[in-house]
């Protein structure tokens, strides 16, 4: 069986690395997989799985770090909803191999790693162990939450998983002793901490992969009224809720909520209130004091005191629902036999949900960003997309949880990288770009125009799959995932644009005019290959690098145009804000971090060594490295080796 199990995952891996999802490399999209089969009842997008994904060299041994508060990704610490009390911090460290065994040398290089890694006290430069900027950016965030929330005496659950095609009925004693080994040396950190190690084989991650979610379910009510219209208002008890909106395992459906765009806020006053008042069953019945529920469905059938419900989403109850997820799953059986009242919206129109989900959630207070999801631009390229086979989830995971190919899926941020790249012409801002653009109106209306020919974006994203489908079918050394896509992929398209269109100061209308089904995968090719022949060692095109590399392209191919590359001032601007966390710096201040910095390439921690000799933030000196960089006066530096301007590596003589 076990034999069996293992073949079917290889057939996993092997359709998806032909699919390119999330690459062609068979042990890279082991990782990914594990992960999602891992982390499944999180519902995690393409970007957030990203996030902790921390594989590559000097990864000591650890290929993901995934933190979660209350069920909830940290994955930007100064926008995350800190609750202020009753904190569930859970921290997944994952470890994949795409072996067909469990081995104890993977294991060792994870202990090596746990005894100083989970140190907090230890700062970046007292660690003995060589790390990469992404792992050490993963302890960060860890630290960080781990600040935050101490005061409120958090309960941390620290879960390591081991992933393979191995059989977990067949590990070896020395694996297993050195998997205890490292749940002791992690407890030795934490005061109060559970740690588990789960092992998980082809069998496991089979059994993972075959759980479908579930959009079609039942729910018992009490009492209901029904509606002029196709719609329902219900009262049903809130044992019976909860249950509904748990899994088997008594997991929170998550997915159940992809259109509901709050995330949920935490512990302010509304919750703490809803809070107390299920844990005080002297009070009136709960719907009178709260404003209950609303859940969009296809298809609302009742029988008897039973309402079944398909392509279920809860569009507005977030906050009440998690409050009461958190009230019953810690074995509470208060209030279970009060009601709750729920509204059920029955309809099939894409355009009224997208209005009734807006409208619901305007009526407190969202952030603006959130409800782009409903905006008509963002249904506009839904709409073009599909009439190509191209599914965009502008909500979250839709078209990925009812099945979608993974090759033909992409997100708001694939499509805003691929139009800052090729219609904006800066690739270098597009590698570096993160969702967190569409919090500002000014870059959300310069990438989301309706002013854009919508025939733009189909061409658009044709041209960035098959350059990714070329990039990673060429030669290659290394690592090429996901991040090293989305750095490069840009760059690659902007050149074919240019090229087949015969200049690189071309219109918007000029792509419109470009064949989505004929892509010259020729000429993909021999842009890539340019690429790769002149980046050298850079990890992402920077601005100076992009506007050489289009100058050379140009004279080799007598285009001309050539200066319109990069031209754009909006998303510049926002691409600054990324690397100084949007600081006003001063030119005397910069100056003074420049005095007090060591020659390069200083050790880990400098910044912070700098930021107590000056009395600030740690993060205003990043701020100010980043600018000295940005302005030649100082060299990037990653991993302790140096790259200049072009982002080619230096060598220890300085060339």
């Amino acid at each position: 069986m076990a034999k069996n199990d293992s073949i079917l995952i290889d057939g996993i891996i092997a359709q998806r690395a032909s699919d390119g999802a999330p690459s062609g490399d068979l042990g890279e999209v082991f990782e990914y997989f594990s992960f999602e089969q891992i982390l499944k009842n999180y519902d995690l997008t393409e970007e957030e799985i990203e996030t902790g994904w921390v594989d590559g060299r000097h990864d000591g041994g650890l290929d993901g770090l995934f933190i979660f508060v209350n069920g909830h990704l940290v994955s930007d610490v100064p926008t995350f909803p800190w609750p202020r009390s009753h904190a569930q911090v859970e921290v997944f460290v994952i470890s994949c191999k795409h072996h067909d065994t469990f081995k104890e040398s993977t294991l060792n290089s994870v202990l090596a790693t746990v005894q100083e890694f989970f140190d907090l006290s230890r700062d970046e430069s007292q660690l003995k162990g060589a790390y990469s900027k992404g792992i050490l950016s993963a302890r960060r965030r860890l630290i960080d939450v781990y600040k935050k929330l101490a005061i409120t005496s958090p309960e941390i659950n620290l879960r390591f998983v081991y992933s393979s095609r191995g059989d977990t009925d067949d590990i070896g004693e020395s694996v297993r002793a050195r998997s205890n080994q490292i749940i002791h040396a992690a407890k030795a950190f934490f005061s109060n901490i559970n740690v588990t190690f789960d092992f998980l084989g082809a069998k496991e991650l089979v059994e993972r992969y075959r759980i479908v979610k579930q959009f079609a379910l039942e729910l018992p009510f009490q009492d209901h009224l029904a509606g002029t219209g196709e719609g329902y208002i219900i009262v049903a008890k809130l044992g019976d809720y909860f249950k509904f909106v748990c899994d088997e395992q008594g997991n929170l459906r998550r997915y159940l909520f992809d259109s509901n765009v709050r995330d949920y806020l935490g512990d302010n006053k509304v919750n703490d209130d809803i809070a107390s008042s299920l844990n005080n069953e002297l009070v009136p019945d709960f719907w009178w004091l709260n404003n209950g529920i609303t859940i969009l469905t296809t298809k609302a059938v009742i029988n008897g005191k039973n309402m079944q419900m398909q392509d279920i989403q809860v569009v507005n109850g977030l906050q009440t629902t998690e409050t009461i997820y958190r009230h019953f799953s810690s074995g509470s059986q208060k209030s279970i036999e009060r009601t709750l009242s729920i509204k059920v919206i029955v309809s099939q129109d894409e355009r009224l949900r997208d209005q009734i989900i807006r409208a619901t959630n305007n009526q407190s207070i969202v952030e603006q960003a959130s409800l782009h999801a409903t905006d008509k631009i963002q249904r506009d390229i839904e709409q073009i997309l599909e009439k190509y086979d191209f599914y965009y989830e502008r909500r979250k995971n839709y078209y990925r949880n009812i099945g979608r190919s993974p090759a033909r899926l992409v997100t708001p941020l694939f499509v805003a990288t691929g139009f800052v790249a090729i219609a904006l012409k800066d690739p270098a801002v597009a590698a570096v770009l993160k969702s967190r653009f569409m919090r500002n109106s000014k870059s959300y209306a310069q990438v989301f125009s309706d002013k854009a020919p919508i025939e733009v974006w189909p061409r658009i994203v044709a041209i960035l799959k098959v350059a990714e489908e070329e990039m990673l079918s060429a030669p290659r050394h290394g690592s090429h995932g996901e991040r090293f896509l989305r750095s490069w992929r840009g760059l690659v398209g902007l050149l074919y644009t240019s090229k087949l269109i015969g200049k690189f100061d071309f219109s918007q209308t000029d792509i419109v005019d470009l064949s989505v089904t004929d892509i010259n995968r020729d000429l993909i090719r021999e842009c890539w290959q340019f690429v790769q022949k002149n980046r050298g060692s850079a990890i992402r095109p920077s601005h100076p690098f992009v506007t050489e590399i289009c100058a050379d392209f140009a004279e080799l191919h007598s285009m001309k145009g050539v200066q319109s590359i990069g031209r754009r001032q909006t998303m510049a601007w926002y691409a600054r804000r990324l690397t100084t966390g949007g600081a006003t710096l001063s030119v005397a201040f910069i100056d003074q971090v420049d005095s007090l910095l060591p020659p390069q390439p200083w050790p880990q921690g400098t910044h912070i060594e700098v930021a107590e000799k000056l009395g600030v933030a740690a993060k205003l000196v990043t701020s100010a490295i980043r600018r000295l960089i940005d302005t030649g006066r100082r060299h990037e530096q990653i991993d302790g080796e140096l790259f200049d301007s072009a982002g080619k590596k230096i060598d220890s003589a300085g060339h």
